[in-house]
Order: C-alpha cells, then sequence, then structure tokens
C-alpha cells in the first residue's frame, strides 16, 4: 500500500511537469508559426539603391578585431564620456570584464553622465536578478536600465522575443557596435572559452541627422519607449544595503 501511494504521488508529479512542458513548448511554437507579412514600405527601403552611392560623410570608422582591444575601446568610451552613454547588450555578466565595464559605467554616473542600459529580458532574469553588483548601478541616480521582454513563464508565447542588439553610444557622436556581449567570453583576455567576434568603431564630431550614429541613436529610443521594455530595480534605496555598497566599492576599486 505504501509503495502504491509513493508510485500514486510520482505520476501526479510527473503528469504535473509534463502538462507544463506542453505548456510552455504550446505557447512557444503556436506564437512564432505564423510570420508577420513583411510591409511594402519595408521592402521599398531595403531596396534603396542609394546605398551604393558614393558621398562625403564626416563619419570615421575602423574594424576591432581583437577581444582586448574590444573591452579596452569600451572603456575608453565610456571614461571620455561628458553628458550620456548609451549601451544595448543581449548578455550582461559580472565576470571580470563586465564588472570593468560596470565600474567605468559608475565612475562616469558619478560624474553626472546620464547613464542608459538596455538588456534582454531572458539573460538578465539569469544574470542579474539578485545581483549586488547590478543593483548598485541602477540605484544610482544617474543611472536608467530597462529590460527588454522580461522573461515570464506565465506567457510562454513571449518568451522567444529576444533582443540581440548589441551597442555602445558615446555623448551621441562616438558609438561601438557589433556582435559582442558584454563578459569574458567575448571582451579582454582572461581565462577560459572565447568567442571572436567584430566590432565597428565609429567617429563622429559633428553629426547631422543623415549620419548613422544618429540613425542609431534614433533606432534606441524606439526601442526603449517600447510598452516591452520596462524598468529593472530602480528602487534608489538598493543602494543603502551592505552587499549592494561592498559591490559598488569593489567595482570602483577595481576599475581603478
Amino acid at each position: 500500500m505504501k509503495k502504491y501511494k509513493i508510485c500514486k504521488i510520482l505520476l501526479v508529479i510527473l503528469a504535473i511537469f509534463l502538462c507544463v512542458a506542453f505548456y510552455e513548448l504550446l505557447g512557444i511554437c503556436v506564437a512564432y508559426k505564423k510570420q508577420p507579412e513583411v510591409s511594402n514600405t519595408t521592402k521599398k527601403e531595403t531596396k534603396n539603391g542609394s546605398w551604393n552611392e558614393c558621398s562625403e560623410n564626416t563619419e570615421r570608422a575602423v574594424i576591432i578585431e581583437k577581444n582586448p582591444e574590444a573591452l579596452l575601446q569600451r572603456v575608453r568610451l565610456i571614461k571620455n564620456a561628458k553628458k550620456e552613454i548609451i549601451l544595448s547588450t543581449f548578455a550582461f555578466q559580472s565576470d571580470e570584464s563586465g564588472k570593468l565595464i560596470l565600474g567605468a559605467l559608475h565612475d562616469a554616473a558619478d560624474r553626472g553622465v546620464h547613464i542608459r542600459l538596455l538588456v534582454d529580458g531572458m539573460e538578465s532574469w539569469i544574470d542579474m536578478e539578485g545581483n549586488s553588483y547590478f543593483y548598485g548601478l541602477s540605484s544610482h541616480e544617474n543611472v536608467e536600465i530597462k529590460l527588454y521582454n522580461k522573461a515570464n513563464p506565465l506567457k510562454p508565447w513571449k518568451m522567444m522575443g529576444r533582443m540581440h542588439d548589441k551597442y555602445l553610444i558615446a555623448d551621441g557622436k562616438r558609438y561601438i557596435l557589433g556582435g559582442r556581449n558584454t563578459y569574458n567570453y567575448f571582451l579582454g583576455d582572461f581565462p577560459g572559452h572565447k568567442n571572436y567576434d567584430r566590432d565597428v568603431l565609429v567617429v563622429c564630431d559633428e553629426p547631422e541627422k543623415e549620419n548613422s550614429v544618429n540613425q542609431l541613436s534614433e533606432y534606441f529610443e524606439t526601442i526603449w519607449e517600447q510598452e516591452d521594455s520596462g524598468y529593472f530595480h530602480d528602487n534608489k534605496k538598493l543602494a543603502n544595503r551592505k552587499s549592494v555598497k561592498n559591490a559598488v566599492l569593489e567595482l570602483q576599486n577595481g576599475y581603478q
């Protein structure tokens, strides 16, 4: 009789697990079975023949090949910023390179630079929730952090709507854009496996409307203002936690 009860409990647990798994799988698959139609406007824009035309441009660009250089150039842009930093990334971890970026951002915020950070809502759920380093940054008065499409297992039809943008804009004049996320796998020369990717660093001292730096900034604003972009912990009282104070001190010392 006791074994029968145990088997019955296990079968109930298994049934619940299978129901949840089926619900998640069904919600994910059905939502993306039919792809949206591409509008005629988009088709026209993507066939713009002027893209291949030659013209004068005040922007200068260089390819960033190596991971150590990619980390260094990001820190330089943040360090030299005077007014605003915009950072959009799919994944942001608090490992060695991540802490250097966090430290640079915190230092910039202390100088009065306005920081806006946009991170994908799935990766942030894994790497940023409950993390004192990110709480230390989010609780700074000059910092805003938003998550794109926060992960919600109760709404599986939204789970695959991810944001893979990766760029850093400084003062609306310089930006780095490419395939690198913000952690050791992509940045720096720290022990462990590495992904070899590329970025482009673009500089425009006197940006005009048609320049790519303005186009990128406008694109960021459209994502930032979307309903799917919600604030990460913006409670300034988080800064009073002992663990957060210790984390901020570690970031400051590591960055210096």
